[in-house]
């Protein structure tokens, strides 16, 4: 772990903070520092990286740029599917499975979107290796996650 990825780090948690207070554009411009510098170590952190644009596309559907979200969210899904099944990342997997339904249902294209959404929360139910009742990031996420889902 060098300087650039610990930089990585600490931009994805600024980002956080940023999401946790719905200053979506701080969320934006500190995944757009980050990410650059993981691109060719996606697996640091166990896939930080896709934290990275997990976040990133969050912020994005927030400021209305739906259709920005899923250009940069597609690629990552394809890469992710490559990577995952060699790194067993359970956790990680269903968090791009929930939020790829996120951007759906703000798509309005698909009208599996809710239940693709659904299918990802459950799979993070069962990839919890604390069990879901344990756990205490996650659940917090996907309620938000809910939460600016009731508003549109």
């Amino acid at each position: 772990m060098g300087a650039p990825d610990v930089y990585a780090f600490i931009q994805g948690l600024i980002a956080e903070a940023a999401l946790l207070n719905s200053d979506w554009d701080l969320a934006i411009r500190a995944t757009e520092d980050a990410i650059p510098h993981l691109r060719g170590n996606r697996s640091f952190r166990d896939g930080w990286y896709y934290n990275l644009v997990l976040m990133k596309v969050r912020a994005l559907v927030q400021l209305g740029h739906i259709e920005k979200a899923r250009l940069l969210l597609d690629p990552a899904l394809e890469d992710f599917d490559q990577e995952a099944d060699s790194n067993g990342w359970g956790m990680r997997a269903c968090s791009m499975q929930v939020v790829d339904g996120y951007v759906s249902i703000h798509e309005r294209r698909d009208p599996r979107s809710e239940a693709m959404f659904e299918a990802g929360v459950n799979a993070c139910r069962s990839a919890s290796e604390k069990g879901w009742d344990n756990e205490k990031v996650m659940p917090r996420w996907i309620e938000a996650l809910r939460s600016e889902l009731r508003a549109i």
